[in-house]
């Protein structure tokens, strides 16, 4: 055990020597589903066994836990060694986990952890440096590959999650060529500043590759433009960033939902 990156806290790591790496990564990944991200529940009806997925921003993988018992293979990106460690030793083996963190652009960039007096903040790191500056000071920060996804030669994409806190537009900007001609089902955690302006620029850059979108309110699926119009939009500032919000946002193919109906 002695390659655990010094970014995991003495906790995680005692979790690690008790318990079986892949019994653990179950138990979070459900606790997830239960506690944090009810959207999970909903990926049996978004997911096609027969096409692949791609987790960008796969963290610790509760994501890629679920992904890999739906999709014929998944590919995990995660650029924080951390995260990356657990997300190895506990990945399916239906799944490809890369260093690279998704990007318009391929190359080196710097990459930030927010750090408190206890612990890492593993699940908000970021390429956005700069926005992480604002509300954490305090931030461990390293070079990390970048990638764009359009370059890496995956094929037959049924669904895409993108969770990179605050960088989601350059994901899509990179994956732009696979959005078109895949048209997979995109599940999308969208950083938004006080001015709502990033979020609706994403969501009309997805919207004109023929999508239609939604906000998901726990486990409630509302139409997007209704939300705005009903002011659904969380108004849940995140808490070590006042400056910034987020928001789940489900781009469905429109192909698709003509093809149900």
């Amino acid at each position: 055990m002695n390659d655990i990156p010094d970014l995991l806290t003495a906790t995680q790591k005692l979790c690690y020597r008790i318990l079986p790496m892949k019994l653990y990564a179950a138990i979070k990944a459900r606790r997830n589903l239960r506690r944090y991200e009810p959207e999970l529940s909903i990926l049996p009806l978004l997911v096609d066994p027969n096409r692949t997925s791609v987790d960008a921003g796969a963290n610790r993988g509760s994501y890629t836990y679920f992904l890999s018992r739906l999709s014929q293979h998944v590919y995990a990106y995660e650029p924080n060694p951390a995260m990356r460690w657990i997300l190895k030793r506990v990945a399916a083996e239906n799944v490809t986990v890369s260093k690279a963190a998704l990007s318009d652009e391929s190359g080196i960039a710097e990459f930030a952890v927010p750090k408190s007096k206890t612990f890492f903040r593993n699940n908000a790191g970021s390429l956005e440096v700069d926005q992480l500056a604002e509300a954490s000071p305090d931030l461990v920060r390293f070079q990390v590959p970048t990638a764009r996804l359009d370059d890496l030669g995956v094929s037959n994409v049924g669904f895409m999650k993108i969770d990179v806190e605050g960088h989601e537009r350059k994901v899509l900007l990179g994956a732009q060529r696979v959005i078109e001609r895949d048209h997979p089902v995109l599940l999308i955690e969208m950083m938004d500043s006080l001015t709502q302006g990033e979020l609706r620029e994403s969501v009309e850059f997805v919207e004109r590759r023929g999508y239609r979108s939604f906000l998901i309110v726990d486990k409630r699926i509302i139409d997007y433009r209704l939300a705005v119009r009903m002011n659904h939009l969380t108004e849940v500032w995140d808490r070590h960033n006042p400056h910034v919000r987020s928001n789940n946002i489900l781009f469905l193919p429109i192909e698709r939902q003509k093809a149900a109906a």
